[in-house]
C-alpha cells in the first residue's frame, strides 16, 4: 500500500480522536513500505501523506507529550519516501504517540 497523498481518510481534532483510530493506522503504516521508518523520521509528514488530516489543535496537544517533534527536519523523510529500496532495519510501530501523564 503507498500513501495517499491529497486525500483525507481522516480529520482528526484532538489527539483523543487520533488515538481512537490508532490501531487503524498502525495497520496502515505497516502495509507501507519502510512505514515505520518513515513515521520515526517525521509522524507528521507520513499521517498526512496517509490521509489524516490533523487539525492545528491536534498538533499541539501532540507537540505537548512530544516536543522534540517540533524540530524534526523533512528532509529524512523525503529523501527516505524517495528511495526506491526496502530499508534492511525496519522499524515496527506499535502505537503512535506516548499517552498524556496523568
Amino acid at each position: 500500500m503507498s500513501p495517499q497523498e491529497n486525500r483525507t481518510w481522516l480529520q482528526i481534532d484532538s489527539l483523543e480522536a487520533l488515538m481512537s483510530h490508532e490501531e487503524e493506522i498502525v495497520a496502515r503504516i505497516a502495509e507501507i513500505r519502510n512505514g515505520g521508518n518513515l513515521f520515526l523520521a517525521n509522524p507528521f509528514m507520513l499521517l498526512a501523506d496517509m490521509g489524516v488530516e490533523l487539525s492545528d489543535q491536534a498538533k499541539e496537544e501532540i507537540l505537548e507529550i512530544e516536543p522534540s517533534l517540533s524540530t524534526v527536519s523533512k528532509t529524512p523523510f523525503e529523501s527516505l519516501k524517495s528511495s526506491r529500496c526496502t530499508q534492511n532495519i525496519q522499524i515496527e510501530v506499535k502505537g503512535l504517540f506516548r499517552r498524556r501523564r496523568q
